[in-house]
């Protein structure tokens, strides 16, 4: 089943979009699919809004796909494409955190990496007009 979304490029839209995706996933995925794909989620509508456009006008697009197996989240965005790279190069000490040094810990650079380690499949597309980021959670 599909379910789409649009929000506006203000980080104060990302929660309640969050939680409508949740939602979904109360009657077939258990605690820990729902805290995992709301992690990812959040990473990656923040990185929508914090690195995409600047143009205001230019809306976040999300496809919400649930099927008997997974489900598969399209972020849709007309922002400029990010490397490959980052995605395909996914390097797991990017979490890596040294408990005796907390005040020097990055504020920023993570959210890629919590991104391929919360989901099962990440891919990137870059379309004519938009780019796509898809997340995909098995059951």
């Amino acid at each position: 089943m599909l379910h789409s979304f649009s929000m506006p490029r203000d980080f104060a839209a990302i929660s309640p979009l969050a939680q409508s995706v949740t939602a979904l996933m109360v009657p077939d995925f258990d605690q820990d699919a729902r805290d995992a794909v709301d992690l990812a989620l959040v990473e990656a509508l923040s990185n929508a809004v914090q690195h995409g456009t600047r143009d205001s006008a230019r809306r976040i697009g999300l496809e919400v796909t649930l099927s008997d197996t997974a489900i598969t989240l399209d972020i849709i965005d007309s922002s400029p494409p990010m490397p490959l790279f980052l995605v395909e190069d996914f390097d797991p000490d990017a979490l890596s955190v040294d408990p005796d040094n907390i005040a020097e810990l990055p504020e920023s650079g993570r959210g890629l990496a919590l991104i391929v380690m919360m989901m099962d499949e990440v891919a990137f597309h870059h379309g004519e007009d938009s780019i796509r980021l898809r997340l995909t959670r098995k059951r």
